[in-house]
């Protein structure tokens, strides 16, 4: 195997692995993001704007990070995908609430 062959072989798939690693880099901006607004919930003295300026927030650059992964091919919108629930996936399954942790609605 030479590194001609590599580097062409490399070219044709490049742009699937890009869309999966930028799914997966949104994936991990958003659900991270989600994690810190949550955990962020109990101490604001505004929660529903938090809740709505990061839903916005998040929504907005995940929305324009798939629009420029795609470009107009379905492949790259399913890899893209795949890697944006992939982030999901290790996310929760990393990041848990301490047992002791206890959220109530102040009014």
């Amino acid at each position: 195997m030479n590194l001609e062959y590599f580097a062409e072989y490399f070219a044709d798939y490049s742009p699937l692995l890009t869309a999966i690693f930028g799914g997966f880099a949104l994936g991990l901006f958003y659900f991270g993001s989600l994690w810190v607004t949550v955990r962020q919930l109990p101490t604001t003295q505004w929660p529903i704007q938090l809740i709505i300026g990061s839903l916005i927030g998040r929504l907005t650059i995940a929305l324009l990070g798939f629009y420029l992964i795609i470009d107009g091919q379905w492949q790259r919108a399913l890899l893209g995908l795949l890697g944006f629930i992939l982030a999901r996936f290790i996310l929760t399954k990393s990041l848990k609430l301490p047992k002791k942790a206890k959220f109530s609605i102040q009014k």
